[in-house]
């Protein structure tokens, strides 16, 4: 007689459970849950990212670049510098620091904004849209 009375108290804190939630409560979840709902939230996410990165062609660039290196020569110039006729192995080190700011890009940079502005614009405005419903 126990056993079914064990048996039926996970059941009923189950159901109690399940209709502990409001309708906004489980719209919520839905909304939370569902690929594709999470599919055009991502897409904005990332559409928000590309403007993002669109707006970085106003920013200054710098560029630092740096190399170090072994050759080897047997040139007139380098046996005549060592003294000695042979094959010499040089040593050698490169390092520079460059600073661009784009000035004028032919409205490259302000139109790229604007596309990607557009394309997060049509995500968001995607996501708010009524569902399809097919014939």
């Amino acid at each position: 007689m126990r056993a079914p009375l064990l048996a039926a108290i996970p059941l009923t804190l189950a159901a109690a459970i399940a209709q502990a939630q409001t309708l906004p409560e489980a719209m919520q979840h839905a909304l939370e849950v569902h690929p594709e709902v999470q599919a055009g939230v991502n897409a904005r996410m990332s559409a928000d990212y590309a403007v993002k990165a669109a707006q970085g062609g106003y920013l200054p660039r710098v560029d630092v670049l740096a190399g170090y290196g072994r050759e080897g020569t047997d040139s007139p110039t380098t046996r005549a510098a060592s003294g000695e006729d042979r094959y010499n192995t040089l040593n050698r080190g490169e390092a520079s620091v460059r600073l661009q700011q784009m000035i004028f890009d032919g409205f490259a940079t302000q139109n790229e904004v604007a596309r990607q502005q557009s394309t997060a614009n049509s995500r968001a405005y995607s996501l708010w849209a009524p569902p399809k419903v097919l014939p």
